[in-house]
């Protein structure tokens, strides 16, 4: 079992469980030994895993050493750095040092520490280069752009009360391409929402259960979650009300395989892989079987943000939010009640449900959309939470799964289902 840091993008809940059903689905045994704001480590075998899968991981790496943080000092912290530079025999490298967590109670200064690296190393024939702000934090763009190419080593000194971690990157999300497939897609629609691609591809992440094929988006709109289903090598169904909607889809889907095949990253099999998009409401959705064209015995997961109302601009009265829940509530109930129908009538196997449920914020706080009904309906045929899911809850604090800013005025709670065989 190997020890491995984490740092998490702006939620820290939704990079956990990202992490976790990753490790679930690939049967792995895990210890989420440590949580911190800024970063969380986990003991587990990571052989079979593929990180480069994840969506709300910023970077990851080993844990080379670790200290009790009374005993720690920067002449440690020098003395572990140099050994694991010298191992690479290199005479230029690019070295990258950040400090996280509970770093104020270490009382030693990055600049100090670097310098020393830089003296000690001239000697044995080292020259080093420190990309970034040699004082504070350097961003995971620079680390990506010197570490990943080849050029340098990343080195993450994260405390937490008790411990120091010394980690060693390997890994760092490409922010080039979920940049690109967000704004560079050539369709979408800015009144309809848009579903940030880091968010899509946790979600699609989080339905995983280890024999899904298929990702059902049928709230499809420009096909955000699509983009990234497709990405990781799974068939697509995508329905949505507005044709508008599955043409943009479309689109961006024809846009992406062939940026996918031009990259070299395509992760699917494009001689088997089928994409199937259709206009159609959501109370017809288990019509869309009989029109496939071919025979689906692959476990399905339905990944999806369904509509949230209209956009929201400002803070809403109560009544307004009030009205606003009642309209989305009945498309939700329209929506789980296909599936209930799908998965009992048809028989089809539906491994499980990830999908958006909102929260509006009103002058007297947030105002949820309640679905206690619809989720103890899906209850009788097998759903529920996944077994990590009160693991983490005993383990975090308050833990949660939402995604929002503070300037948010809706927020998203991510509801997972696993149906259980």
């Amino acid at each position: 079992m190997d020890k491995r840091f984490f740092v998490p993008g702006h939620r820290l809940g939704l990079s956990i469980a990202e992490v976790v059903n990753h490790l679930s689905v690939h049967k792995a045994e895990f210890d989420l030994t440590t949580i911190n704001d800024d970063f969380f480590i986990i003991e587990s075998d990571f052989k079979k895993c593929n990180i480069e899968r994840l969506g709300g991981i910023v970077k990851s790496g080993k844990i080379l050493e670790v200290f009790d943080i009374k005993d720690f000092s920067q002449d440690i912290l020098i003395s572990t750095l140099i050994k694991s530079i010298v191992k690479n025999k290199k005479d230029k490298l690019s070295v990258i040092l950040n400090f996280r967590g509970n770093v104020r109670n270490l009382r030693i200064s990055k600049k100090n520490v670097l310098m020393g690296l830089k003296q000690t190393l001239r000697a044995e024939g080292i020259a080093l280069r420190f990309p970034g702000d040699m004082n504070s934090l350097v961003s995971s763009a620079v680390v990506f752009d010197k570490k990943i190419k080849g050029k340098g080593l990343e080195f993450e000194v994260l405390a937490d009360s008790t411990y120091v971690y010394i980690g060693s990157t390997d890994w760092v999300q490409d922010y080039e391409e979920f940049r690109e497939r967000d704004y560079d897609k050539p369709f979408f629609d800015k009144e309809a929402g848009m579903l940030p691609p880091k968010l899509a591809r946790i979600m699609v992440n989080l339905a995983d259960t280890g024999k899904t094929k298929v990702v059902w988006d049928p709230f499809c709109g420009s096909g955000a979650v699509l983009m990234e289903a497709l990405d990781l090598g799974y068939h697509l169904i995508g329905t949505d009300i507005s044709d508008r909607a599955i043409k943009n889809t479309k689109g961006n889907i024809d846009w992406l395989m062939n940026r996918l095949d031009e990259s070299g990253h395509y992760a699917g099999d494009k001689s088997g892989q089928f994409v199937f998009l259709k206009q159609n409401v959501i109370v017809g959705i288990h019509k869309v079987y009989k029109e496939l064209g071919i025979e689906i015995n692959s476990n399905i997961a339905f990944v999806t943000e369904p509509y949230l109302g209209p956009p929201v601009l400002r803070v809403l009265e109560t009544e307004k939010a009030a009205k606003i829940i009642k309209n989305v509530h009945n498309i939700y109930i329209d929506f789980l009640n296909k599936v209930e129908y799908i998965d009992r009538q048809l028989g089809k196997p539906i491994d499980s449900i990830v999908m958006v449920v909102p929260e509006y914020k009103t002058r007297l706080g947030w105002i949820p959309l309640h679905l206690s009904k619809e989720l103890k309906m899906l209850g009788r045929i097998g759903f529920s939470s996944p077994r990590w899911f009160s693991y983490l809850s005993k383990k975090i604090p308050n833990f949660d799964m939402y995604w929002f800013r503070e300037e948010s005025l809706i927020r998203r709670k991510i509801l997972v289902l696993h149906k259980e065989r």
